[in-house]
């Protein structure tokens, strides 16, 4: 039989998410033409049981350190027209859009589609970012995954349909630092078999940027040189020289963040987000009270105003920016972040000669400007420590221990060696003990 969707699911102990995952996709089960293929990856917690109750179509992998393998796996078992994949800790909160898709509209016409990852940074399901991630594609002849880690679908089908359509993430929180030290190994053996290999270069760069090891990123800049950028995924090649100006800047190296960062806007190497990216970091360089200039206000301000352009004024399709917004870094554009950069500059030149032309930027876009108890820093953490305590006692609340020593040591991670957190963490451990 010739399904439309096949759905392949990765599955290893997610018991607390599986059944989520599995309720949420029933109306592309039920409403089209689809199989569903379980790819057990050495799950011991009953999972596949929970699985059993959805489909009989599992397979056993053993896993080995490669994502694409697995990938692949659930791929040559496929018998539909498209294929999604996605993981036992993710679960749509809305499939309506996809099953249109399918039923209404010419869906062979569509090479790939992507659609949203909601990755959470804390248990409150209000701090997030959203991704495009490109997860489903038509199956045609010799289609598959490429890769040990971050595996993408080699050949890239065209045209793109762009999903509002959204699952919910929570595995990355107190868990960054872990995932991302079993990443980095197996990225590195990509990169010693194809040192030119961008896509693995960028996502390398992101891993070590996400531990704050920015030397080592820095590290990887001959690597970097070495690519031609007309040969490679540009907004990925764009995405990597960005972060190196970022790491410049993290490691406190202003003058080469600088350099670096207008090296790249003079020679055009940018493109509609990383534009805007740059110009964020060298509003936060030139605001550093460690650089010293009696022109930093200024060149703050003009920072701001081509940050603004390219909020403001540069036209980029909903297909474009899906490209573009290389891990997230789409956030940018948004207003919660245009808000907290015109609040850092209010702080800095509130005082100075400058603010009158800092507001005449924010009246041309119509902005009002922010009150004269703008937000401290110190008043933003405890904001932040606030959010956490709630959610830790509401994880508590539930009895749910481990969810919360989880949030204790992502807050510890955000906020850095605090006493309240710490004692919180203290007793959480001492009560696991117990239950045990």
């Amino acid at each position: 039989m010739k399904y439309q969707l096949s759905i392949s699911i990765l599955v290893s102990n997610h018991i607390d998410t599986i059944r989520k995952c599995l309720e949420s996709i029933k109306p592309l089960l039920t409403d089209l033409r689809t199989e569903l293929i379980i790819v057990d990856t050495g799950s011991t917690d009953g999972s596949i049981e929970v699985a059993k109750e959805y489909t009989d179509k599992i397979i056993p992998f053993t896993w080995c350190d490669d994502f694409s393998a697995a990938r692949n796996a659930g791929l040559k078992a496929a018998y539909g027209e498209w294929f999604m994949y996605l993981d036992d800790d993710e679960w749509f909160e809305d499939v309506s859009e996809i099953v249109h898709f399918f039923q209404k509209e010419k869906y062979m016409e569509y090479g790939r589609a992507f659609y949203i990852v909601r990755n959470y940074k804390d248990f409150s399901g209000t701090n997030y970012s959203d991704t495009y991630v490109l997860r489903m594609f038509q199956i045609v002849e010799n289609i598959h995954f490429k890769h040990r880690i971050h595996e993408f679908v080699s050949p890239e089908l065209d045209p793109l349909k762009i999903f509002t359509s959204y699952v919910h993430h929570y595995g990355y929180i107190g868990t960054t630092s872990e995932k991302s030290r079993r990443n980095i190994p197996l990225l590195e053996l990509e990169l010693q078999e194809n040192p030119k290999d961008i896509r693995m270069l960028a996502q390398l760069i992101n891993e070590f940027c996400l531990i704050q090891e920015y030397t080592k990123v820095l590290d990887l800049k001959d690597n970097l040189d070495s690519i031609k950028r007309g040969a490679v995924n540009d907004a990925l090649y764009c995405y990597a020289q960005a972060k190196m100006a970022e790491s410049y800047c993290q490691l406190g190296q202003l003058q080469d963040t600088i350099q670096y960062a207008n090296d790249l806007l003079q020679n055009g190497i940018y493109n509609s987000v990383t534009e805007a990216y740059l110009y964020i970091i060298l509003i936060y360089v030139y605001l550093d009270d460690k650089y010293q200039d009696s022109c930093r206000n200024q060149m703050a301000l003009q920072s701001f105003r081509q940050y603004m352009r390219c909020v403001r004024e540069c036209s980029v399709s909903k297909e474009e920016f899906s490209k573009l917004d290389i891990f997230g870094l789409g956030n940018i554009f948004q207003k919660d972040y245009t808000e907290k950069v015109i609040r850092i500059l209010a702080q800095s030149l509130r005082e100075q000669n400058e603010y009158e032309e800092f507001l005449k930027i924010l009246r041309y876009y119509n902005i009002n400007p922010p009150g004269k108890n703008v937000t401290t820093a110190s008043q933003e953490i405890q904001e932040i420590k606030t959010r956490f305590f709630s959610a830790i006692q509401t994880l508590l609340d539930a009895g749910q221990l481990e969810a919360a020593l989880q949030a204790v040591n992502q807050a510890i991670t955000i906020l850095g060696n605090d006493n309240d957190l710490h004692a919180i963490k203290t007793l959480i451990e001492e009560e696991s003990r117990k239950g045990t």
